[in-house]
């Protein structure tokens, strides 16, 4: 089978904004065998739902040498076509084109004027190959829902900037929990690394160890909060009912995409209870 090649490095949230593109690629590639090289465990993670067929560590020497020009990885084919989203990739992108048959198209990972990132892929995808991009953007892929009862709060992101109180956040549980049977906090390794179990130690606490395991959490769930995280995108396009919370960050530009995703922006922690409060209304009866 002919293969195309991915190429991404960047954060679980900036990896996920590429995925409607990455999506409507291999549908329009569909007699191709896609090749991630990226993250481990976040590609493995695209593998998973269908978004690429294989996958090889960034951090590899082979794949090193690679995106340094010098050689393919030994052993694999060259690929027919490619699509890099690095920030210095023109070394690895002449190699390719020596043998490539499609475009090698080489995406910078963020976009030169303000507009959402994920449509800003998709146009860039979309002027070497012809893919459906729709004026409404919102995307979730299709993934069974498990018909369980329990909400999260995932009260961190990788940025200190973007989150609020914990005060805030145990206020948020108590309002679930009028809701919800069971209201669980995940933290993620940002999270325990600082320390911040301590601050919800009445609270039950999840800590998936993979990005695999938030995986599963984020399906079972009935809704998820948080902040603008690679968590909260990962559960906005798994069409997981998700609010995300933006306190220093534009949604016009890197909001989640999800048929059931809410936006919060700005606004001191009572307005944003009170914003909670009205989007768990709107949600419940939908």
């Amino acid at each position: 089978m002919k293969t195309f090649l991915i190429c991404h490095r960047g954060s679980l949230g900036d990896f996920i904004l590429t995925w409607p593109a990455l999506y409507r690629l291999k549908r329009k590639l569909s007699q191709y065998r896609f090749l991630g090289f990226g993250r481990s465990e976040y590609m493995r993670l695209a593998r998973r739902f269908g978004l690429i067929d294989d996958c090889r560590d960034m951090e590899s020497k082979a794949v090193y040498d690679f995106l340094n020009g010098k050689s393919f990885p030994q052993g694999m084919e060259r690929p027919d076509g490619a699509a890099l989203w690095l920030t210095d990739c023109d070394s690895a992108a002449s190699l390719l084109r020596e043998t490539a048959q499609l475009p090698v198209v080489t995406i910078k990972p963020f976009p030169a004027i303000a507009y959402h990132v994920a449509r800003y892929y998709c146009d860039m995808v979309n002027r070497h190959f012809p893919i459906s991009v729709p004026d409404d953007l919102t995307f979730s892929l299709p993934v069974p829902d498990s018909g369980e009862d329990y909400a999260l709060i995932h009260p961190g992101s990788g940025g200190v900037d973007k989150n609020y109180t914990p005060v805030l956040y145990c206020k948020i549980a108590g309002l679930l929990r009028r809701k919800f049977r069971k209201v669980w906090f995940v933290l993620g390794p940002v999270e325990l690394e600082r320390n911040e179990e301590r601050e919800y130690g009445s609270e039950t606490v999840c800590k998936p160890r993979t990005v695999n395991e938030l995986a599963d959490l984020l399906i079972g769930a009935s809704l998820y909060i948080g902040n603008d995280s690679g968590a909260s995108h990962l559960a906005a396009i798994l069409g997981t009912p998700a609010i995300t919370l933006y306190k220093s960050t534009d949604p016009k530009i890197w909001g989640t995409l999800g048929k059931m995703a809410w936006h919060i922006i700005g606004g001191d922690e009572t307005e944003i209870v009170r914003r909670v409060r009205d989007c768990l209304d709107a949600i419940i009866l939908e």
